[in-house]
C-alpha cells in the first residue's frame, strides 16, 4: 500500500465553495458523501461530482492493505478526473469509499465487512476513516471463498435476495438488518471520520 499521511488542512471559514470529486457513480456511495458534509458542515456550500474510476483492486477486496488502497486509490482518481485541466486549489477534494472482507479470527466466518473512506486533498496529503463493521452469514462468507470467479459480495446477496443493483440501493445492511440500516448511512460514518482533519484543522495541525 502507498504511503499516505494528514497534512495541515484549511479552515472551512476560509472557503466559499467546496468541490467535491467522489470515485463512484453508485447513488448510495453519492447519498453517503451528502449525508457527511451535512452532518459535519450544514452551512457550507459544495457541489459532489461523481467520477466512473478504477479502485485498482478487484471488485470484491480481501483484506485491511488492499481495501483501503483501493479507498485511495478511488480518491486520487476522481481527483485526477475531475479536476486534472485545473490549477490545484483548497476548495477541491477527492473522496474514495470501499468496502472490503477483512480477516477477523474472533468472528465466526473469520470476515467482517468493514468501510474505508479516503479524502485525497489539494496538497497531496490524505486522510483516512473506517465505517461500522458487520458480519455476513456462514453460507454467504463461504459462496464468495469458494468462488472463482471471485464476484463481489453484492452480486450475491443481490442473488439470494432477489433485488437487482442492491448494492446501489439499501446495500447488504438493508437486506441483513431487515431494512432498518441502509447502505449510504453506514458508509456516511467512514466518511464522516474521514473529514475529521477538514472538521478541526486546529486541532489536527498541533
Amino acid at each position: 500500500m502507498g504511503t499516505h499521511s494528514v497534512g495541515k488542512v484549511n479552515s472551512m471559514n476560509e472557503i466559499e465553495k467546496y468541490y467535491i470529486a467522489i470515485g463512484s457513480k453508485n447513488p448510495a456511495k453519492i447519498k453517503a458523501v451528502h449525508l457527511a458534509f451535512q452532518t459535519l458542515f450544514p452551512s457550507v456550500e459544495y457541489s459532489v461530482l461523481p467520477q466512473k474510476v478504477d479502485s485498482g483492486v478487484g471488485d470484491q477486496p480481501f483484506g485491511l492493505e488492499s481495501t483501503i488502497q483501493g479507498a485511495i486509490n478511488r480518491a486520487k482518481n476522481a481527483y485526477t478526473a475531475a479536476f486534472s485541466s485545473l490549477s490545484p486549489i483548497k476548495s477541491q477534494l477527492g473522496i474514495g469509499i470501499e468496502a472490503g472482507m477483512i480477516p477477523i479470527p474472533q468472528a465466526n466466518t473469520g470476515f467482517l465487512d468493514f468501510q474505508f473512506c479516503a479524502v485525497y486533498y489539494c496538497n497531496g496529503t490524505i486522510g483516512l476513516g473506517a465505517g461500522p463493521a458487520f458480519e455476513y452469514p456462514t453460507e454467504i462468507v463461504q459462496r464468495l471463498i469458494e468462488d472463482p470467479s471471485h464476484q463481489e459480495m453484492g452480486t450475491i446477496i443481490a442473488h439470494l435476495s432477489g433485488i437487482k443493483n442492491i448494492k446501489k440501493k439499501q446495500g447488504a445492511i438493508g437486506y441483513l438488518s431487515q431494512n432498518i440500516l441502509n447502505r449510504a448511512e453506514i458508509l456516511k460514518y467512514s466518511v464522516i471520520m474521514a473529514l475529521l482533519p477538514l472538521k478541526s484543522p486546529e486541532i489536527y495541525s498541533r
